[in-house]
């Protein structure tokens, strides 16, 4: 009874350390560097038959597997906790910084908003209604904003979020339902064309 209970323990620990894994980035997990988060799972399994050489040495090896896998589990935890504490402080530099860059572009007079604008229909209207929207948001809501590509970095959303701030002072608390029905008869007024070939 005390084996299966110990190997229940075991497979819980193995499904958590998995769970935990997938948590700190499933994408970097997936495609970027699978094999340190592989080493989390074959690491404890390693640690384990050397921790057996050593814990209860009057039992039998491979009654000692179980308990040294338990061990090594909560070691590789320990790490994982060690890893998640690192990357929550980096990530509230990271916030600390955007906030800082946001305050000194307002205080010069940069008020912008980041975003990634992702593919770019250009047609017949597009100068007309980019330059209509651009006016507006400058002379009338007191921002523009500013293309970082294609890709969105998260890091712009701690940037944005100081902006938005600042703009629901400047121009009033329900100010973007205003001004999303201003670009709206904006594209209304200069809607999507083709271009004529």
């Amino acid at each position: 009874m005390r084996k299966y209970l110990l190997l229940l323990i075991s497979i819980l620990l193995c499904l958590v350390t998995l769970y935990l894994i997938n948590v700190i980035n499933p994408y970097y997990v997936l495609q970027e560097n699978i094999k340190e988060y592989l080493y989390l799972l074959v690491i404890p399994i390693f640690l384990t038959f050397i921790i057996a050489l050593f814990v209860n040495t009057k039992e039998y090896y491979w009654n000692r597997l179980f308990p040294s896998l338990i061990i090594s589990y909560l070691i590789t935890f320990l790490f994982l906790g060690i890893y998640f504490f690192d990357s929550y402080l980096d990530k509230q530099k990271i916030i600390e910084k955007q906030r800082l860059e946001a305050l000194n572009d307002i205080k010069k007079g940069i008020v912008k908003k980041k975003f990634g604008s992702g593919l770019i229909i250009f047609d017949e209207n597009y100068n007309k209604r980019v330059k209509e929207i651009d006016s507006l948001q400058r002379k009338k809501y007191g921002f523009f904003v500013e293309s970082t590509g294609c890709i969105i970095y998260e890091e712009d959303k701690y940037y944005n979020e100081v902006v938005d701030e600042y703009l629901q002072k400047r121009n009033g608390k329900n100010w973007e339902n205003q001004y999303e029905k201003e670009v709206a008869l904006i594209i209304k007024k200069y809607p999507i064309k083709e271009i004529e070939r």
